[in-house]
């Protein structure tokens, strides 16, 4: 993680978390318009499923801000170790054929990621009301984590050849 000293103010750590959950919901919806486009409708619905579940934590952490003024940081200003917020699934990582678990076991990593990031501040940042706030947002992270991996239970392992598309690219004249 690049220096964390700039998230000592309350608002700069509160603009980054914001940011995380808003980012999150963002990717999600374009995953599951991607899903739809490819008729996967489970994972469809899953990604439409996590995004509102990110949306509504997005909301709540700009409760948090009451009367402050939250700083606007440019995309590349963001404090974080890639060009990307931790809780934000990569397009990389996403197939069209995957499967739901698959698609958790990708929110799942985030989740982690999104966890690690508030722990650190935590441990990291100067001020105890930013320490105390980090702190309480990595639990709510925990705690996602603990969600998805529930859902992961249920659902069953895909198959070895879950990649393989039997109806194939179709050309176009």
């Amino acid at each position: 993680m690049s220096d964390t000293r700039a998230l000592e103010s309350m608002e700069a750590f509160l603009a980054h978390a914001i940011a995380i959950e808003v980012e999150a919901s963002e990717r999600y919806r374009e995953l599951a318009e991607q899903m739809r486009a490819h008729r996967n409708t489970a994972c469809a619905a899953l990604f439409e499923r996590l995004a509102s579940l990110e949306q509504k934590h997005a909301e709540r952490l700009k409760g948090e801000t009451g009367d402050r003024t939250l700083p606007k940081i440019e995309p590349w200003d963001y404090q974080w170790e890639g060009a990307e917020a931790p809780e934000t699934i990569s397009f990389g990582g996403n197939h069209y054929l995957m499967t739901p678990r698959q698609a958790l076991e990708l929110a799942l990593l985030n989740e982690e990621r999104a966890q690690a990031f508030f722990v650190g501040i935590s441990k990291r940042a100067l001020k105890s009301d930013v320490q105390a706030l980090a702190k309480r947002f990595a639990e709510e992270e925990r705690g996602h984590v603990e969600l998805i991996s529930k859902w992961l239970e249920s659902l069953p392992n895909a198959p070895q050849d879950w990649a393989r598309d039997l109806n194939g690219p179709v050309e176009l004249d």
